[in-house]
């Protein structure tokens, strides 16, 4: 940080091109200023022009408590006037460092709330239906010969009308074929039932999307129900799209790179596979080698304990 960071400031600035400095951590960028001036960079390694990034770190800020806090001690002051109350978290990144990478967009979407409030509902009763709730390390691609489908099952716990699902990709122009079906009793796949929604989304960017259903879809307590998904990447290959994070043996945790780990668990009838022509379950060892397609790779994953979860398929709606 020295080499790059005015503390007096908390202005930072990536001099080096290249390589020379790898990427080694996430931030948020959550505002900027076209004017912030070149001079309040280092001395010596300033850029060439003003304008800087906004960027919130995680390393918590001296307003918060645990585990938001962490130290307190690290950002722009919350309080210029008194420098006990602790660094705010934030910190300005010049327009022209030379580390940012991996571009990732987020836009929220409050239009399930429109729908709840146009139906005359308090938006505290729009429902989420999810499964995968194991922080993310890791989405990667998992590539497939043929073509790669993912499910997630749920069974509704009230009346209902579904409005809309959301999902993740990891690469530019990712085309993703979708397929809401309504499952009838013992299905046995999740796609044995009637189709209610169908269409493909294309996605320009990596990130998190959210498609709005073309009509709303009403479901009883008791109905359950799949959102089934096929990713179509820009090179014309189908893949699977995979949420993993550090287990407590990893490589990562053992040698104190992550303080944390996580452990995952796929329930019964939860996300599902689909390959050559069938499906499986990923609770089963029979799922877990559909999405990987090689035991070696199966195993290389245990050996490294990186914990698979569900498939981050939602579905939402609005309680009627």
């Amino acid at each position: 940080m020295g080499e790059y960071m005015n503390t007096a400031t908390w202005s930072h600035y990536t001099w080096q091109r290249g390589m020379t400095v790898p990427t080694n951590h996430a931030v948020t960028i959550i505002g900027w200023d076209d004017d912030y001036p070149a001079d309040n960079f280092l001395e010596g390694h300033r850029p060439p022009q003003d304008g800087a990034w906004l960027v919130k770190n995680s390393w918590g800020s001296g307003e918060n408590e645990f585990p938001n806090r962490a130290t307190g001690l690290w950002g722009l002051p919350i309080d210029p006037d008194d420098p006990a109350k602790g660094g705010s978290g934030y910190f300005w990144l010049s327009y022209y460092d030379q580390s940012i990478s991996l571009p990732v967009v987020y836009l929220f979407d409050h239009s399930l709330f429109g729908a709840a409030a146009e139906s005359g509902l308090d938006p505290k009763t729009v429902v989420r239906h999810q499964h995968d709730f194991v922080p993310n390390n890791l989405i990667t691609p998992i590539p497939c010969d043929g073509e790669a489908r993912m499910a997630n099952v749920f069974t509704a716990d009230c009346d209902q009308m579904l409005t809309s699902f959301s999902f993740m990709t990891d690469a530019p122009d990712t085309a993703v074929s979708y397929k809401l079906c309504l499952l009838g009793q013992g299905f046995t796949s999740p796609e044995d039932g009637v189709p209610a929604a169908e269409g493909e989304a294309v996605c320009e960017y990596a990130g998190f999307h959210t498609v709005a259903l073309a009509e709303q879809i009403p479901v009883g307590e008791g109905q359950s129900f799949s959102i089934v998904l096929t990713y179509r990447m820009a090179d014309g290959s189908s893949a699977y799209a995979a949420s993993i994070s550090y287990g407590k043996e990893a490589p990562n945790v053992k040698e104190g790179f992550f303080s944390r780990y996580s452990t995952a668990v796929i329930g019964r009838g939860e996300s599902f596979a689909f390959r050559d022509g069938s499906w499986a379950d990923m609770a089963c060892r029979d799922g877990l080698l559909t999405l990987f397609g090689d035991p070696d790779v199966l195993e290389e994953i245990k050996a490294y304990d990186l914990q698979l979860d569900n498939f981050n398929i939602k579905v939402y709606g609005i309680v009627r």
